[in-house]
């Protein structure tokens, strides 16, 4: 698994979104350069590389705090 590097404010906005999914792009250094928050995965889907569930994160961000 790969550590992506994000910043305070995108974590704060991780935790306080309301939709199911967030889509990213990332650069060879594994920084998001690009991001969309979305409950609608097909629309965006071909627009982004990644994709992750959001409950997913905000429960690694509730264990690690």
């Amino acid at each position: 698994m790969n550590n992506i590097k994000v910043s305070f404010r995108l974590l704060t906005n991780i935790y306080l979104t309301k939709k199911d999914f967030i889509l990213y792009d990332v650069d060879c250094f594994n920084n998001i350069t690009a991001y969309k928050f979305s409950n609608d995965l097909a629309r965006y889907r071909k627009k982004f590389t990644n994709f992750k569930l959001v409950a997913t994160i905000k429960q690694d961000i509730n264990i690690t705090l």
